[in-house]
């Protein structure tokens, strides 16, 4: 991950625990449908092609 993708992140952490992130131009976070595969891994895939963007494969949930 960039430091540009990790500021980012942080960013919109911040702004949707303070107020709408759109009142200070922050773009919305991106949703990208997931699966789990057989490993237990979780694949993020690409909204528009349906390809694997990303996989995680120890995901560890931290809070809902």
């Amino acid at each position: 991950m960039s430091e540009e993708s990790r500021m980012l992140a942080r960013t919109w952490t911040i702004a949707a625990t303070t107020c709408e992130p759109s009142d200070y131009d922050i773009p919305e976070a991106p949703v990208f449908p997931s699966t789990r595969c057989e490993s237990g891994a979780l694949m993020f895939h690409n909204p528009v092609t349906g390809a694997v963007a990303m996989v995680a494969g120890d995901p560890v949930r931290v809070r809902h």
